[in-house]
C-alpha cells in the first residue's frame, strides 16, 4: 500500500511532538495536531480537537517524567512505546515507573489527526498507589 507521506516526513513530525512532550511544552505539542484531531485515551475516552487535547495535556502532573523507548513508523502511522516515571525512588533506588503505547496517524503539514494512548493500566495503578503509600509513609 502506498501512502502520500514518506517515512522521513512522518518521523520529523513525530520527533517534534515527542520533544514537546518531553519538555512539557503543551501549546507546542497541541500544535502538532490538526484542529479537528481525535485523541483517545483508555481512561478519558475521546478528546476532540486541539483545544480539548491541550486542556488534557495541561492537567497532567508536571512532576512526572516521560521518555520514548522506541517508535515504529509505517506511514502514515507511528507507534510509540513510552515510559512515565514519578518523582523520587523506591527504597531500593529503582524508579516508580510504568510503560504504555501510543499510536498516531499523520495528516500532513507536520500535524497528526488521530492519536490513541494507553498505559499499562495494571502497572500504572500499582505503581501510582505504591508511590502514594510511600509518600504518605515518608511524611508520617
Amino acid at each position: 500500500m502506498s501512502h502520500a507521506f514518506d517515512r522521513a516526513e512522518v518521523e520529523k513530525a513525530f520527533r517534534r511532538l515527542d520533544d514537546c512532550i518531553q519538555q512539557q511544552d503543551w501549546e507546542a505539542a497541541a500544535d502538532c495536531f490538526t484542529d479537528d484531531a481525535l485523541c483517545g485515551n483508555v481512561r478519558l475516552g475521546v478528546l476532540r480537537g486541539r483545544k480539548g487535547l491541550l486542556e488534557w495535556m495541561r492537567s497532567n502532573p508536571s512532576d512526572w517524567g516521560y521518555e520514548s523507548l522506541w517508535i515504529t513508523i509505517d506511514p502514515p502511522r507511528v507507534v510509540n512505546k513510552w515510559r512515565h516515571w514519578l518523582p523520587g525512588t523506591r527504597e531500593d533506588g529503582s524508579p516508580y515507573s510504568f510503560e504504555g503505547l501510543s499510536e498516531y496517524v499523520y495528516a500532513g503539514d507536520g500535524r497528526f489527526s488521530w492519536a490513541y494512548t494507553t498505559p499499562d493500566l495494571i502497572a500504572a495503578e500499582r505503581t501510582t498507589r505504591e508511590w502514594q503509600l510511600d509518600r504518605e509513609r515518608d511524611r508520617g
